[in-house]
């Protein structure tokens, strides 16, 4: 299976589309076959690397609905579309190629609990969450999600400054 780009840097997912619905399963093996030929042992923009990326279930995290049933793990009722096509956008902002703003939380202890990289593109905002384990990150998700939500990351957030 090959993938390609479109027009926006998304993962093309034009050959999905057939009549008026998405072949989900033809989804999955696209996201699955970028995930595992671009997105393995990447160092992120500040050097680190990311431990979990060569997990099956980092990308099915990444690529499925957050609600219940989906440890089950059907594309044709927990693949979120809109997660998959994002995927090369994940991939730029881990590596510092796209301008993201950073912020991070503070756990009760007063360690740093988890990174978040926030991003905009054509209106739609991004989230990327890093937890950091010594030296290195683990991907905890990246997601789709509401300017509402942004506002709160913000706001119990500590703003680090921009990438790139």
């Amino acid at each position: 299976m090959s993938y390609s780009m479109d027009s926006n840097g998304f993962l093309d997912l034009s050959q999905c589309y057939m009549g008026c619905g998405c072949d989900l399963l033809l989804a999955c093996t696209i996201s699955k076959d970028y995930f595992f030929s671009e997105m393995q042992e990447l160092i992120t923009w500040d050097g680190k690397k990311i431990k979990n990326l060569q997990y099956e279930d980092t990308w099915w995290h990444l690529v499925s609905k957050h609600e219940q049933g989906r440890e089950n793990r059907n594309p044709l009722t927990h693949l979120d579309v809109e997660r998959v096509k994002r995927l090369p956008l994940l991939k730029k902002a881990l590596l510092g190629e796209i301008d993201a703003e950073l912020y991070r939380q503070i756990n009760k202890k007063g360690n740093e609990d988890i990174i978040q990289i926030l991003i905009d593109v054509e209106g739609i905002d991004y989230v990327i969450c890093l937890g950091t384990i010594r030296e290195e990150y683990v991907l905890r998700s990246a997601y789709p999600s509401t300017a509402r939500y942004v506002e709160k990351v913000k706001s119990r957030s500590e703003y680090l400054g921009n990438i790139k």
